[in-house]
């Protein structure tokens, strides 16, 4: 536009405006007339050239005055504003009353303070205005100046100056190519750290546009976020793009102006392609990467790359010095393009999966459940089947294939001193104690009042309530820990040291017991009248604790002081209380019978610390035993204990 603008103002003596001093009275005044000297019978006038010199010299006469005067404009780049400043759009100009978007152009081709109203004659030379039209279209055209003028007397003329545009012939750039050298068919390679992917670009008609599409379940996440959400990478029209690309391949491909309007140019994919193999891909997949140029003859060339990566063949091995039977856990070695990994142990149905953590690497670990114990409290158990324990052989899965020399078989686990209840001596002279000899794992309340715990002929823990001294009830128990009698009454002190090696899973016992009614309540029992003739509980428990030292609970003919339940709180004075397996038996049972027992933790992580008091079983023929409260006839066997992973 500023071109076209500026050889207007050159050629600002376009109109001549002359006006008559003599008036003829109107209704003798001829019409107005436009007439072309050059070229009176107004033909088609060709020109192919802003440098073309033609003879465009038209006068105008109005005698009676000019009232109104348009031009129209019929020419394709002028009306669509192709090639003018700002698209301005030229359709007519008035050269009576101006528009104010035209009024410009018509101060520029009058001359600065020219009117046309009420003239008798004009000059109008549009010899160089009309060439203007070369510099905007090389088409074959016409294009048209059509005048319309009336005078004051209501007479008017029209007159069509009509130009050819000789049209330039578009010159033939031959195809763009694109050659890759040493893979001139573009055919599938595979990825490799480093890569020669040399292509050049011939356009002889110059690149209009570039875009390169990509395909990659690997590479496209980050295309995208670098690209709008976009993976059709536009190398010329987007600066920013361009900005982070030169970012990721240290400005070895080419984009912008290193692209734009060349007729030659190195298409470097070097760097960017082997990127993919920083982010892991899936061993098997295709990455492609489409080019596609358009050169300034709006030709278009498409090329795809494919890259191939065949991978490591995925494999799995256990690293069993990474075992830890207390968490549940051990590390899997995984190499290769595994999509998928799963555990489970050996003869059961379900596989249970592996995913990689946030360090990549495949830990096999338990799944906690959470839920409220009935005291309210927090607990987790195992969901069965996960996690690593003790005592079995778990078996993986690699891609859905079993992986025949991945099994791992766990050690045995802990064992519990005299589990088996087989082992029994003296203590204090004439009191059984259920231990081997030296041994001092288990005790009970026997003393020289009353024998509550004793081997029966079966060979197993025979626990029975007792009325000592014909008036006093007292429990039949047994636990881990150590009992002293002083006067008339005593203290148990729960908890023994041991060496945990594997988190238990359950405790396992067999039992048999009779239950009956609550026919004794003790005087310090804050809520015995509310347990009078209900029936009785007898109680198994087992529990992990983190101790200092033993919790003593002092009971008999004095105000009972220590009482505690494992279910109730998650920690006593002596240390935290970690986990616990409870059974309350409500019912007889005639013959013996087998149980398991399960674990519910308050503490998934914890483990109680070497030297620790770290162990509590007991066995009480009244779960209120400690009160005094409970049936003087409860009995309970108990044998086989063990833990169970």
């Amino acid at each position: 536009m500023r071109r076209f603008l500026t050889m207007i103002m050159a050629v600002s003596a376009i109109f001549t405006l002359y006006s008559c001093q003599e008036k003829t009275p109107a209704e003798e005044l001829d019409g107005p007339t436009v007439e072309w000297a050059s070229n009176p019978e107004f033909k088609t006038l060709d020109f192919d050239g802003v440098d073309d010199e033609l003879d465009i010299n038209l006068k105008i006469s109005a005698p009676a005055g000019i009232k109104s005067f348009v031009v129209k404009i019929d020419s394709k780049p002028l009306n669509n504003g192709e090639g003018l400043l700002d698209g301005f759009k030229l359709t007519e100009l008035d050269l009576v009353n101006p528009a104010e978007e035209t009024a410009f152009i018509v101060t520029m081709i009058l001359g600065d303070g020219k009117t046309v109203a009420d003239a008798t004659e004009i000059s109008l030379d549009l010899s160089a205005l009309v060439p203007l039209i070369a510099g905007l279209t090389d088409e074959d055209s016409n294009h048209s100046f059509t005048l319309n003028i009336a005078d004051s007397n209501g007479k008017s003329v029209e007159k069509t100056c009509t130009f050819h545009r000789v049209g330039v012939e578009t010159p033939e750039y031959a195809a763009p190519t694109m050659i890759w050298e040493g893979n001139e068919d573009f055919a599938p390679i595979e990825l490799q750290e480093e890569m020669n992917v040399n292509i050049t670009v011939s356009a002889p008609a110059g690149i209009k546009s570039f875009h390169v599409d990509v395909v990659s379940e690997t590479l496209s996440p980050i295309i995208q976020a670098i690209n709008n959400g976009s993976t059709d990478m536009d190398l010329i029209g987007n600066a920013d793009l361009a900005a982070a690309l030169a970012g990721l391949t240290g400005g070895t491909l080419p984009t912008g102006d290193a692209l734009l309007n060349q007729t030659e140019v190195n298409f470097n994919l070097s760097t960017l392609v082997p990127l993919i193999l920083e982010f892991n891909p899936a061993s098997g997949t295709d990455h492609s990467f489409t080019l596609t140029l358009t050169d300034n003859a709006d030709q278009e060339l498409s090329k795809t790359c494919t890259f191939h990566y065949t991978g490591v063949a995925a494999s799995l091995t256990v690293d069993e010095s990474s075992v830890n039977l207390w968490d549940n856990t051990v590390k899997l070695n995984v190499s290769g393009g595994a999509t998928s990994v799963a555990y489970r142990e050996k003869g059961t149905e379900s596989w249970n999966p592996v995913t990689p953590d946030g360090n990549g690497e495949y830990i096999v670990a338990p799944v906690w459940n959470e839920g409220k114990n009935d005291a309210g409290l927090t607990v987790y158990t195992v969901e069965e089947g996960t996690g690593i324990f003790a005592g079995k052989t778990y078996e993986f899965q690699l891609d859905g294939e079993t992986v025949a020399d991945a099994e791992l078989t766990t050690a045995t686990g802990d064992v519990i001193p005299n589990g088996d209840m087989s082992g029994w001596t003296m203590k204090d002279g004439d009191l059984p104690y259920p231990n081997a000899e030296g041994e001092s794992f288990w005790d009970s309340g026997n003393n020289s009042f009353a024998k509550l715990c004793q081997q029966d002929p079966e060979g197993v823990a025979y626990l029975k309530a007792n009325m000592v001294l014909g008036s006093v009830f007292a429990p039949g128990n047994m636990y881990t820990g150590d009992f002293v009698m002083s006067g008339f009454s005593g203290t148990a002190s729960f908890g023994k040291v041991y060496a945990w090696t594997a988190r238990p899973f359950a405790l396992k016992v067999s039992y048999k017991a009779n239950v009956g009614t609550i026919d004794q309540v003790g005087d310090s029992d804050p809520d015995g009248d509310s347990y009078k003739d209900s029936k009785d509980i007898t109680r198994i428990y087992a529990v992990v604790v983190d101790w200092t030292k033993q919790h003593g609970v002092t009971s008999g003919l004095g105000t009972p002081t220590g009482m505690w339940d494992p279910a109730t709180a998650a920690s006593l004075d002596e240390g935290a209380i970690i986990g616990y397996a409870s059974l309350n038996i409500t019912e007889s049972k005639a013959e013996f019978t087998d149980v398991e027992i399960p674990f519910v933790w308050y503490d998934t992580a914890a483990k109680p610390a070497e030297g620790n008091y770290s162990i509590v079983i007991s066995c009480a023929t009244s779960n209120r035993g400690d009160y005094l409260t409970g049936c003087s006839t409860n009995e309970l066997w108990v044998d086989d204990f063990e833990w169970v992973y």
